[in-house]
């Protein structure tokens, strides 16, 4: 086959691409160059196809074969290389000149390889992959891969796979890409890629692979580097660049506005953009500039703060190049307020007054005046909320402020032109403003007891005051007549003026602010010396004992002579003033009884200017002792490991006493608590749950110890806390001290004593419950027809004995009130109290001790029983134990010297708590002397002593 054949048949059986007619009728391929030329092939390629135009009126072109192709394809491209034999250009010749002889209508010329083409967009300083496919037949291999640019013969790159080593297969032109290119052949396809791109990179690029046995492929790429614009700026009406704010602006002036962008290629496009609208503004290039100007006539409120964007695009794959300004503008204030006024202040507090600038910018300049006088304010009290400036102001107004004008201007510096103002009348009102004087007439340092004095009362207040007061020493006064307090108006009269009247007077004043106090003002009365009520009265004191006795007195003036006496039953007498230390208002005396009769009654008198005290101090030289026993001592707040004990304290001897409590141990006598207090009153702690003890308090003073006062406690079980269970002893158990420990001996006789008596007592126990047994029996037989009296209660009294059903009662009964077994009686007025440093011996009937430990005093008269009934007296309560069967013939009482020496109590009926008819006695023993108390004539109250043979 000829060349010429071969060919057409290349063309007839090649890849169809898209053609396009020229002017003349010619077919060739869209999108190459005209005039490029092939490179040379490689050895063992095909030759150049070509095609067969036939002109006339058909227009058809027909392949190599002249066969008519459709219309849709106007050309047929030959293989995928582009390669030629080297023969290939005579063999062309020969088949053109062929063709022209077989037909002088058909030309020929020779037809460009139908190669593909691919765009590729990179960006200046960025990376780009132009591809190449190198895909091939299976049994084939790829033999070099050759990079074109611009049509140029010489390659710029390759890659050769004759080469075994990888190293030695690549090549580039480092004048052309420096070290910014890579070939990948491991892609599909394969790709050169280039970095950091720049305009010159710009090119047509052609991509060459040769084969082993197939023919030779091309593929064009054209790329497109797109330079962005380099800068974008706006610049205001004087031409200054903006960077971010343009302004400020008063409203109503014109705005105008350039943006510039440099560079780009292709030429960038402009827009302008307000609020994510685009605006309808031109543009054009000037130079290497394209600018376009934006303007409005007259700015408004509404443009404050809006943001204009100049915008600057010449390609989708970056964002576009922006620039933004932002309107900055000016406004003056709209209007001006004080917030909340109108309403009436009150003086001395503080108001935050708030005044409120609306519409300016930047920020009102706020100021306050008060009449012609600026105030200031503290800094940190204006804030700003937009266009609304609020600034406070903290207001105390004063009294004087009254009816006063406050001012609050708003000034925006900027806008100078624009003050606004507003004003206030306020009305101030305040506390009474009140002021006390004394009389005109009056010399205050010349007032004494007797004088009259009166005050007045001045007032100034807003509003006016609607009640008015006096008080003395912060006391209310009250008009009284009967008193000698006389108030009228604002006037205060004080007649016949005391000691007690002085003091610090005050008028106040109420309105509705409140009250307020005037100045005080002292009255000072003078009056002759008064003995202070606190002092000591009773001193007990030992032969030939030194005391102090302190006189304290009230005095005015202050400057007093002292004089001290001495008065018992024998002699009164003025002491030695040696003895006597004097300073101001006390006077101290130092004394020491020697004999008998120097015990009796001191006095003390003081004078001063005023003249001599009415009454004397006085005060009682007793012989001291022991004191008395504790009374009335309860235990409350029993828990399992804690409880409370408290009692009264008697008669303290005339010394200074102290008080100690004991606790021991029931089961084995042990102290597990011992404390000594000013005052009879303990709380105990670290006790064992449910158990027993015994409790021992007694007060105790320089001249000894009193009797001893037991208690019987037991501790809870739980952790509960009890209530109270006070136990009254008024009349308690006295129980002696602990006696020394006896010798073995002894201790062995007291027992074998014990034992006998305990069997005595057993019998006699076994008599008394035979004899119960009969006088039950008796008692029943005569029940019946004695129903209906036995309903009713009997009294009886002691004189008559005790009725046999007494002895069913058990030892621990409280009889109820009213039973006359048991009687406290009034000694008759013809007995006198006994003395108290009478030194009588004990009574002879019965114990002469109480316990052993305190005397009792006997009465020279002794009162039968049956005169004691005919002198009614209250009924004391009961002791626990029961009472004896019969009173003896006489009576006996104990001495309270409490109460013989101190001021007469209460009426025993009154002194005695509610409670203490029903309140059990502690204690083992009964103890058959009543306790003392005291009637109106301070006679003494004793109770019958009981006969103890019945116990």
């Amino acid at each position: 086959m000829t060349p010429v054949w071969a060919a057409c048949v290349v063309v007839v059986c090649g890849v169809v691409t898209g053609l396009r007619q020229d002017g003349a009728g010619a077919v060739t391929p869209t999108g190459l160059m005209t005039g490029s030329t092939v490179s040379e092939p490689v050895k063992g390629s095909s030759a150049v196809a070509e095609a067969v135009t036939v002109t006339g009126p058909s227009n058809v072109t027909l392949g190599a074969a002249g066969h008519e192709e459709p219309k849709a394809q106007r050309a047929v491209s030959g293989t995928d290389s582009a390669g030629a034999t080297q023969d290939s250009e005579e063999d062309g010749a020969r088949d053109r000149r062929a063709l022209r002889r077989m037909s002088p209508s058909v030309t020929v010329r020779p037809l460009i390889p139908p190669v593909p083409l691919s765009t590729v967009v990179g960006l200046a300083g960025g990376e780009v992959a132009l591809p190449c496919d190198m895909s091939h037949s299976p049994g084939d291999t790829v033999l070099i891969v050759l990079w074109y640019r611009n049509g140029s013969d010489a390659p710029v790159y390759s890659y050769d796979l004759r080469n075994a080593m990888e190293t030695d297969r690549r090549w580039h032109n480092t004048s052309v890409f420096g070290s910014r290119v890579d070939f990948v052949p491991g892609r599909r396809p394969a790709v050169l890629t280039l970095r950091d791109l720049g305009p010159a990179d710009q090119a047509i690029y052609k991509c060459r692979v040769d084969f082993q046995h197939s023919r030779t492929r091309n593929a064009l790429v054209n790329l497109t580097v797109i330079v962005p614009p380099e800068s974008v700026e706006i610049l205001d009406a004087g031409g200054a660049v903006l960077n971010t704010v343009v302004g400020a602006f008063l409203t109503g002036e014109r705005l105008e506005l350039t943006c510039r962008v440099k560079g780009g290629s292709p030429r960038p496009a402009v827009t302008w953009r307000s609020g994510g609208a685009v605006l309808p503004v031109p543009y054009q290039p000037q130079g290497e500039y394209t600018v376009s100007q934006y303007s409005v006539e007259a700015l408004d409120r509404s443009d404050l703060h809006r943001m204009v964007t100049c915008l600057a695009s010449n390609t989708n794959l970056t964002a576009p190049a922006t620039s933004s300004v932002m309107i900055d503008m000016n406004f003056a204030p709209l209007s001006v307020s004080i917030l909340g006024k109108g309403e009436p202040l009150s003086a001395g507090r503080r108001y935050p007054l708030v005044c409120q600038c609306v519409g300016s910018r930047p920020p009102a300049a706020i100021t306050w005046f008060l009449g012609s006088s600026r105030m200031a304010t503290a800094p940190g009290t204006t804030t700003h909320k937009g266009n609304v400036t609020l600034t406070t102001l903290q207001f105390t107004p004063r009294p004087e402020d009254d009816q006063k004008v406050l001012f609050c201007r708003c000034q925006n510096p900027k806008v100078p032109s624009a003050t606004l103002e507003d004003s206030w009348q306020i009305v101030v009102q305040y506390l009474p403003r009140v002021t006390v004087t004394l009389g005109n007439s009056l010399d205050p340092a010349h007032i004494k007891e007797g004088d009259g004095v009166y005050f007045e009362c001045s007032i100034r207040a807003n509003p006016p005051v609607y009640k008015t007061e006096w008080r003395h020493n912060n006391r209310l006064l009250e008009h009284s007549v009967r008193d000698n307090i006389i108030i009228s108006n604002y006037t205060l009269v004080l007649q016949d003026v005391k000691r007690s009247s002085s003091g610090v007077y005050m008028c106040i004043g109420f309105n509705v602010e409140g009250d307020a106090e005037s100045n005080p003002i002292f009255l000072d009365v003078k009056f002759a010396p008064v003995c202070r009520p606190d002092l000591p009265r009773i001193y007990g004191v030992s032969k030939k004992e030194l005391v102090t006795i302190l006189c304290d007195v009230d005095s005015n003036p202050s400057r007093i002579h002292f004089l001290w006496t001495f008065n018992n039953t024998s002699e009164w007498r003025e002491l030695d003033s040696r003895l006597v230390n004097s300073s101001q208002t006390r006077s101290t005396l130092r004394y020491r009884p020697r004999t008998e009769m120097d015990y009796g009654t001191v006095f003390c008198w003081a004078t001063n200017d005023i003249g001599r005290m009415a009454r004397p101090c006085v005060f009682h030289i007793i012989a001291a002792g022991p004191p008395d026993p504790l009374y009335n001592c309860s235990v409350f707040n029993r828990t399992a490991g804690d409880l409370s004990v408290r009692c009264l304290e008697a008669f303290d001897g005339g010394l200074v006493q102290s008080f100690v409590l004991h606790v021991y141990s029931a089961e084995d006598d042990h102290l597990v608590y011992n404390k000594t207090s000013s005052r009879p009153e303990w709380h105990v702690q670290g006790l064992i749950p449910t158990q027993r003890y015994r409790i021992q308090a007694v007060s105790q003073n320089d001249k000894g110890r009193s009797a001893t006062v037991t208690i019987p406690a037991d501790t809870m079980a739980g952790p509960e806390k009890q209530q109270e269970n006070k136990q009254d002893i008024t009349i308690a158990e006295m129980l002696p001290e602990p006696a020394e420990s006896s010798p073995p001996m002894l201790a062995i006789l007291v027992g074998v004593v014990g034992s006998v008596s305990l069997l005595l007592l057993a019998a006699l126990t076994t008599h008394l419950l035979c004899r119960r047994g009969h006088r039950r029996r008796a008692r029943a037989a005569a029940a019946a027809p004695a129903s209906t009296a036995a309903a009713k209660p009997q009294v009886k009294t002691a004189a008559a004995g005790l009725d046999d059903d007494d002895d069913e009662k058990g030892p621990d009964v409280v009889p109820e009130e009213g039973d006359s077994t048991y009687g406290v009686y009034r000694i008759p007025e013809n007995i006198p109290a006994l003395p108290a440093r009478a030194q009588e011996p004990a009574a002879p009937l019965g114990s002469g001790r109480r316990n052993g430990d305190i005397p009792l005093r006997s009465f020279n008269h002794i009162v039968p029983m049956e005169q004691c009934m005919q002198h009614g007296a209250a009924t004391l309560p009961p002791p626990h134990r029961r009472p004896p069967r019969r009173p003896s013939q006489g009576a006996t009482a104990t001495v309270d010297r409490r109460r013989a020496h101190g001021p007469p109590p209460p009426r025993l009926e009154d002194a005695r708590p509610p409670d203490a008819a029903r309140s059990p006695m502690i204690g083992g023993r009964h103890e058959p002397s009543a306790l003392i108390g005291y009637g109106a004539d301070e006679a003494a109250l004793i109770g019958c002593r009981l006969d103890e043979s019945a116990f």
